[in-house]
């Protein structure tokens, strides 16, 4: 349902599919939507086995995950949450080195910037400040609490 919110699809065709969705799971577990799976840190930041299980079930089954979720909702307040999160993320939804840089962070705590940078090289300076930013707009309108 939090993807359907979000307007994602779930994917498993490519390992840069699954990535993402673990980074958004990440960042919606953070947000208070999602229930919580085992995170753990990996190669790419932040993984849940258990939400890769779950993705291929889901994106195994599209067709009946859409229907029965067809007419579900969140509470109030978690559709709230989600709308917020739309609006501020946008384009970085489909952007995952900037969703992976965001769920490190939120991962790690913003004081180990620093570490995120000797972690994860590969990850550009410009993914990072974008993050950065995300992070910050995510705490000034309290969709996640301050770090």
């Amino acid at each position: 349902m939090a993807l359907r919110d979000l307007g994602v699809t779930p994917s498993v065709d490519s390992f840069e599919s699954r990535k993402r969705i673990q980074k958004l799971g990440y960042v919606l577990q953070k947000c208070g939507i999602l229930p919580s799976y085992g995170y753990t840190w990996y190669l790419h930041g932040p993984y849940a086995s258990d939400l890769t299980s779950d993705l291929y079930t889901i994106a195994t089954n599209i067709g009946y995950f859409q229907s029965r979720n067809q007419t579900r909702t969140f509470v109030p307040s978690a559709q709230e949450r989600l709308a917020k999160l739309t609006r501020i993320l946008g384009p970085a939804m489909d952007n995952t080195p900037v969703l992976e840089a965001l769920a490190s962070l939120l991962y790690l705590g913003t004081k180990l910037e620093g570490t995120l940078r000797n972690l994860k090289p590969a990850l550009s300076t410009e993914s990072i400040g974008e993050a950065k930013r995300l992070l910050q707009e995510l705490q000034r309108e309290q969709v996640i609490e301050n770090q």
